[in-house]
């Protein structure tokens, strides 16, 4: 038996001891959808919804199930109502971004990382905002967004973490070099592409 369905078998019995345990229901939703058992794991994450229904966060989990049981309008319309609830309470702005990014928002995402790092320099913060501009196939804000990341870095202590840390904005930095190489030659290629 594996992890998973073992960990489905515990939930279940906290679940038959206390229905109305709502983290018991979000926590067998994640172990379903991990042994790909989706219209389960949806259930759970509906049972959750309906005892809570103020939790953004059980809405971009539920719109996530919806998206890979590919209902991707009902999944939309999780990702909106998430997004609407965003307004109506507020939240970090990693989830913000992260909504809408899912909606196809990039230059919105980007905003909320810009507004959230002018307040509060970051690296997660940093990463993720380099990580939506190379999305959103704008390299050279991602460089340097990820020069920002290596400098607030370099400040820090050094330790095994930070040295790897620095790797992935290196090579994160050298995907976007190689990006606007890529995209200069298609440039430089379609100038000279004789017109017929």
């Amino acid at each position: 038996m594996s992890q998973n369905q073992r960990a489905i078998q515990i939930f279940t019995s906290a679940l038959r001891s206390d229905p109305t345990y709502i983290r018991g229901y979000i926590c067998r939703a994640q172990a379903y959808h991990r042994v790909n058992e989706l219209q389960r794991a949806l259930r759970d994450l509906t049972s959750a919804i309906h005892m809570k229904p103020d939790n953004q966060n059980l809405y971009i989990m539920r719109g996530q199930y919806l998206c890979d049981m590919e209902h991707f309008e009902l999944a939309t319309f999780c990702i909106h109502h998430a997004a609407e609830m965003n307004n109506a309470l507020g939240s970090s702005p990693i989830q913000q971004a992260a909504v809408q990014s899912f909606l196809g928002n990039r230059k919105k995402a980007i905003a909320c990382l810009v507004a959230a790092n002018d307040i509060c320099p970051s690296l997660p913060f940093l990463l993720l905002l380099g990580k939506t501009q190379m999305k959103a196939q704008k390299f050279t804000d991602a460089v340097n967004s990820f020069r920002k990341a290596l400098t607030l870095l370099c400040t820090k202590t050094t330790s095994l973490s930070s040295d790897s840390q620095a790797a992935e904005i290196l090579y994160l930095t050298g995907l976007c070099y190689m990006a606007q190489a890529q995209l200069l030659q298609v440039g430089t290629f379609q100038k000279h592409e004789p017109v017929n």
